[in-house]
C-alpha cells in the first residue's frame, strides 16, 4: 500500500475499510474500499485526509471492464 494512502486513511480506517489503490493520477486517485463485504470505488485527493477532504463515490459494487475503463477516464478528467 502506498504511503500516502496509509496516511490518508490512518490505521483505524485502513483496517476497517481495507482501501486499495486502483489507479493513481497526478492529484487524484481511484481507490477501492471493502467494508464488511460491500465493495465501492471512490475518487480521493491524494494530499487529503479521510473524513476531512471531500471524496466522490465513483461506483458501488464490482465494475465490469467497460465500467472500470469509464472510471479511469473520469480520473483523467479530474486530473486535467
Amino acid at each position: 500500500m502506498k504511503d500516502w494512502l496509509k496516511k490518508y486513511y490512518g490505521p483505524e480506517f485502513v483496517q476497517q475499510l481495507r482501501p486499495s489503490l486502483v489507479q493513481e493520477g497526478r492529484k487524484h486517485a481511484l481507490v477501492r474500499l471493502l467494508n464488511k463485504g460491500d465493495v465501492s470505488y471512490i475518487f480521493v485527493q491524494m494530499n487529503g485526509q479521510h473524513g476531512v477532504t471531500p471524496t466522490k463515490v465513483a461506483y458501488e459494487g464490482i465494475p465490469n471492464t467497460k465500467d472500470l475503463e469509464q472510471l479511469r477516464q473520469e480520473l483523467a478528467t479530474l486530473d486535467a
